[in-house]
């Protein structure tokens, strides 16, 4: 019988990635017991006390055998870390600190990843749940450290993002209170003042982001705390973050929308799903086109949002106010047809066609693919600027799509229309490919009541700068009913020089 086990890590006192083979023990093969005892000091020592053991092993007992040779050698590896770090005159001491902690934290997800695996190898050398226990609690205590340490804001976002790469909920709370401190930072609470509602204000952003964490990890009680902080949070005696629902917490929110609603059944202000109905055939007949064909190179949607085990992937038609090369390549009838019958783009005021776009995706059409078994789990769109509608085409039995706290089930044919700023996920239970169209259409109070768009003081959106002669526009509308917009930026006098934007045709500011 042969154990073979390789993996790969990071050699954290060099500083330089390595693969290292860390076993191969073949049961009666002195030539690779010599050559691996060859290949570290460390591991020759650790192997050399429990070798006769592991020779006269059962192979009942190897791996435990195996195992605790593992975990040796690693604790020799941290000691050589510990002692070279703290001779590293050349580092702070939050960086010293942030080094160690990582190599905790990789070995911990070693840890999990071996005793996760249904491999024989692995089998044989997963470690104990104390040991993993014993990990977690070293990297978080350092963690924490560093929490009362790091000021900085980039030093804040970068333990943050550290703690989330692993993708591991448990580790979520703690990457969440790096994102508290930096959404408090004066850096991001300044944005309040430069930036309009109709942008990713900082402090807005991270106490966003650190709700959508709690929620996809399932701490609700710390949820329901950082909501509340969120909504109380005062700058220059106003309460910038108006949010009303826990459920619905983007990044974006815009002032003076409807309340939430998640189900959107009535047809009466989604004049583009009639569209999408009549255009049905259409669709299906060009997606069966290309599945036959040479199959393109599908773009995962967002893979930190989709459980190991699927594929969420996608055909962005138009996206960014364009149209995409795969609108003309491989859907290009169905293209033509759904983008001209975007409301945000041909909304017609008295002077312009089109209304300004708040995110990159504000309006989209894109083909979905779901694989079997795929779990895309709780998020927001990131702005109640949208409503998004789902047609199922192909492969429908079994895949879900929840929004708020319910869950409808996708059918053939059949649209499905919800606020894309309240929480919402997917789930294939079935198992067929599965394939439907999302359409992304402006929020239809935006497209009723433009002069919203006054709050836009600096004159822009997140996603571009909108011409002057278009706000002053809006501006008349506002004023003729008495709409009540704040009078800063653009709308100040004393102001106005700071956020006046250059007119001439829209400006994107996607790529920035």
């Amino acid at each position: 019988a042969v154990a073979g086990y390789a993996y790969t890590t990071r050699d954290r006192i060099g500083g330089r990635s390595s693969t290292l083979i860390v076993w191969r023990l073949c049961a009666g093969d002195e030539a690779a017991m010599r050559a691996f005892l060859r290949e570290s000091v460390v591991f020759q020592m650790a192997l050399s006390s429990g070798r006769t053991r592991l020779m006269a092993a059962s192979s009942s007992s190897r791996g435990s055998i195996l195992a605790a040779i593992d975990n040796r050698v690693v604790d020799g590896k941290f000691k050589l870390l510990e002692r070279s770090l703290a001779k590293a005159v050349d580092r702070t001491a939050i960086q010293r600190t942030k080094q160690l902690a990582d190599a905790y934290l990789d070995e911990y997800d070693r840890v999990c990843r071996t005793n996760e695996s249904n491999s024989i190898i692995c089998r044989l050398i997963r470690s104990s749940q104390e040991r993993a226990e014993a990990l977690f609690d070293r990297a978080v205590t350092l963690y924490q450290d560093l929490l009362h340490q790091v000021i900085e804001p980039e030093g804040l976002h970068a333990c943050a993002v550290s703690l989330l790469e692993y993708r591991r909920p448990e580790l979520y709370p703690y990457a969440v209170g790096f994102a508290r401190k930096l959404a408090l930072h004066p850096v991001c609470t300044a944005e309040f003042a430069t930036k309009s509602p109709f942008q990713e204000r900082a402090t807005q952003y991270h106490y966003a982001t650190s709700l959508v964490l709690l929620k996809q990890s399932g701490h609700w009680d710390l949820a329901e705390q950082f909501f509340e902080e969120a909504q109380k949070y005062e700058w220059n005696s106003e309460r910038p973050i108006g949010w009303t629902s826990i459920l619905q917490t983007p990044a974006i929110f815009i002032p003076d929308l409807r309340p939430p609603q998640v189900w959107w059944d009535s047809q009466e202000e989604l004049s583009m799903n009639e569209v999408l109905l009549e255009n049905r055939a259409v669709i299906e007949r060009e997606l069966r086109a290309s599945i036959r064909g040479v199959r393109w190179t599908m773009q995962d949607v967002q893979p930190m949002l989709t459980d190991p085990g699927g594929k969420w992937q996608q055909y962005q038609l138009y996206t960014e106010r364009a149209p995409t090369a795969f609108s003309d390549s491989i859907f290009p009838k169905t293209s033509r047809r759904l983008i001209k019958a975007l409301p945000g783009r041909t909304r017609a005021t008295k002077s312009f066609q089109g209304l300004p776009y708040v995110s990159y995706n504000n309006e989209e059409i894109t083909i979905i693919r779901m694989t079997p078994g795929t779990k895309v789990v709780r998020h927001n769109g990131g702005s109640n600027a949208r409503l998004t509608s789902i047609m199922g085409l192909i492969g429908c039995e079994g895949v879900w799509v929840g929004c708020g706290d319910d869950e409808r089930e996708i059918k053939p044919g059949e649209i499905i229309t919800f606020d894309d700023s309240v929480d919402h996920w997917y789930r294939h239970d079935g198992t067929e490919e599965h394939w439907h169209i999302v359409v992304g259409t402006m929020h239809p109070d935006l497209l009723q009541k433009p002069w919203i768009f006054t709050n836009c003081f600096n004159g822009h959106t997140e996603f571009e700068k909108i011409r002057l002669d278009k706000l002053q526009e809006y501006k008349k509308m506002a004023d003729e009913i008495s709409y009540e917009y704040p009078v800063k930026g653009l709308w100040d006098p004393d102001l106005r020089g700071m956020y006046l934007p250059t007119p001439g045709k829209f400006e994107s500011l996607a790529s920035s």
